[in-house]
């Protein structure tokens, strides 16, 4: 049987899922343990540097192609977004403010994603369910951070509002993640955001005089144990099931995890870190959750509406709270499962949907094939590199030029241009915006890596 129609495990599914929910959920508290004995933003910046470090090792032997500044640039930027703005700041207030809450306030960051895409990247306008999802929300914040008259100690200022500042940061990262100039391969951009921003985290560090701090023989046990547990569990081991579950399951499936985490953050913080459950605490969180769950689960229902008949569409996970997400833009169709014909209309497709600036949008996925559609604007740059699958382009619209090895070949509406597999190639001199139907066989991302290095050739 080929290797990509075996079944999936469901074993493996149950495992993957346990994995991605107690690991992040766990994060939290072993920020706090290691928190005790090391500065904030020295801590994080280590943690994402060897993480980031021991993940570009192994995946940089599958994807051997060179890499463009262009695509460092992209990294430092989301990394710096994502982990220095997001996860530094919440690493700061933790040192002011239970764990549990803290995983309380990340979990808002679907609410920030909505309002940003819709403010600042012209995203759909919010239904009135999001809006009420919004809302909710917003209340939730309200009744954490609001006056001493609801029960129970309200969160510390300052440190409830650099998680507030941690979200927005981390939404904005998100969104710009769309449309950067990122490396095809999600756990090879994933691990130089880690390296990039763990530097940055480094920086802010120095800056913030936390050297003087950090004294190898005063760390404990328990601070350099969970370090050791975010770097392996919380940065590499959980990303890879998140990553693999966004293969084998729909996208809004594993967004459940921003439901999960804060239950398991905050109970995990209440048994081992003897933080109180206070009914304000309680209440903030029973908000938060449910408009968590209106808004992802309206933005799921709103792009089934408007998907082609017959396949499948789900909503983009908000990324994990504590490692840098999947920044290749993630499929907005997913997996066609069902063995029945699926026909759609390729024209109406291009005129209703825009992708929300981002590149490369994929239509329909199985595991002998996937097909999407990618866009370059005129004048634009193409930072794709080489893939392990075969391909076959065809452009629907603009000219330019694709460069296929040492050959470059002048495309417009109607041509049609296939490319092996591990060839380097890429589109250049875009003299009209290039809309451009993409075959990959097997599914992208599912063949497996060549053994040899790629030569260098003109496409630069």
């Amino acid at each position: 049987m080929d290797q990509h129609h075996r079944p999936v495990s469901t074993l493996l599914v149950v495992a993957a899922f346990a994995t991605v929910y107690v690991v992040w959920g766990s994060t939290y508290l072993a920020i706090l343990f290691a928190l005790e004995t090391m500065p904030p933003f020295l801590m994080a910046g280590a943690r994402y540097v060897i993480a980031g470090t021991v993940l570009f090792a192994v995946v940089r032997r599958r994807y051997p192609g060179r890499l463009a500044l262009a695509n460092w640039r992209a990294a430092a930027t989301v990394g710096c977004l994502m982990l220095l703005g997001g996860n530094g700041l919440v690493c700061w207030a933790e040192q002011y403010v239970p764990s549990g809450l803290a995983a309380l306030m990340i979990a808002t960051v679907p609410l920030w994603l909505v309002l940003l895409d819709w403010l600042l990247h012209r995203g759909g306008r919010p239904t009135w369910q999001v809006v009420v999802g919004l809302a909710g929300g917003l209340v939730g914040v309200y009744v954490l951070l609001g006056p001493a008259g609801i029960s129970g100690e309200r969160v510390h200022t300052l440190g409830g509002a650099a998680l507030l500042l941690a979200c927005v940061f981390w939404a904005i990262g998100s969104l710009h993640s769309r449309k950067a100039a990122l490396p095809a391969a999600p756990f090879l951009a994933t691990a130089m955001e880690m390296i990039t921003g763990g530097v940055a985290l480094v920086i802010v560090g120095t800056a913030a005089g936390e050297w003087p701090q950090v004294e190898l023989e005063a760390v404990s046990a328990r601070s350099a144990l969970a370090l050791g547990y975010l770097v392996v569990f919380g940065s590499i081991l959980a990303f890879t099931a998140y990553t693999w579950l966004l293969r084998v399951t729909t996208a809004a499936r594993v967004a459940t995890y921003a439901y999960v985490n804060p239950v398991v953050a905050m109970l995990l913080g209440a048994l081992w870190a003897g933080e109180v459950l206070t009914p304000r605490a309680v209440l903030a969180a029973g908000i938060i959750i449910a408009s968590v769950v209106v808004i992802t689960t309206a933005r799921r229902k709103s792009a089934a509406r408007h998907a082609p008949p017959g396949v499948e569409e789900s909503v983009m996970p908000v990324g994990p709270p504590l490692v840098a997400q999947k920044t290749r833009p993630l499929a907005e169709v997913q997996p066609i499962r069902s063995m029945e014909p699926n026909v759609f209309s390729l024209t109406s497709w291009l005129g209703e949907r825009s992708g929300n600036g981002r590149p490369y949008v994929e239509l329909l996925r199985s595991g002998s094939l996937s097909l999407g559609v990618y866009r370059l604007p005129a004048g634009g740059t193409d930072p794709q590199e080489p893939h392990d699958e075969d391909e076959v382009y065809y452009v629907v619209e603009g000219r330019g030029r694709l460069c296929v090895g040492p050959k470059v070949h002048e495309v417009g509406p109607g041509s049609l241009v296939y490319v092996e597999r591990h060839m380097p190639h890429r589109f250049r001199d875009i003299t009209e915006g290039l809309t451009v139907v993409v075959v990959f066989a097997p599914a992208e991302g599912t063949a497996l890596a060549p053994t040899g290095q790629l030569t260098e050739s003109s496409c630069r």
